[in-house]
């Protein structure tokens, strides 16, 4: 039977990269779908985000998402992963307390759990030994 240890690494691992996955699609639908960011920022921040700005966010988001996948600097790229998406779900309070009126949707119920499972991944940061960091030092 697998060790304890290796079986929290290989569930930490599995965590950090589907949730890395989920982030890095938000970053590139900025590029793809740039009206969206645009709409999300006007709709839920109050603020105007066009122009070039959504490349700029995306491409910033976009190498967050790399170095959370990769789990460089743990305490710092999963904190802001983590502090992002708990300031996305704050800002979806409304839609989740009412989720069948008109203008919202069930599904933003969804961002529950995963602030849950970023929250979990930082708490155990200190567990998360398949990383490339931790791996290219044990190859040195």
């Amino acid at each position: 039977m697998t060790p304890p240890a290796d079986r929290l690494a290989l569930s930490l691992l599995l965590l950090r990269l589907s949730l890395g996955i989920f982030f890095l699609q938000w970053g590139v639908e900025k590029f793809v779908v740039p009206g969206t960011t645009t709409a999300i920022f006007r709709n839920f921040y109050g603020l105007a985000v066009d122009g070039v700005l959504p490349s700029v966010l995306g491409g910033a988001q976009i190498a967050l998402a790399l170095a959370f996948v990769a789990g460089v600097v743990p305490r710092v790229s999963y904190g802001l992963v983590t502090l992002l998406h708990f300031v996305t779900v704050i800002v979806t309070i409304p839609r989740l307390i009412s989720p069948w009126n008109p203008v919202s949707n069930h599904f933003f119920i969804a961002g529950v759990p995963v602030l849950a499972a970023f929250v979990t991944l930082y708490l155990l940061r200190d567990s998360d030994r398949w990383t490339l960091p931790r791996m290219l030092r044990q190859q040195a």
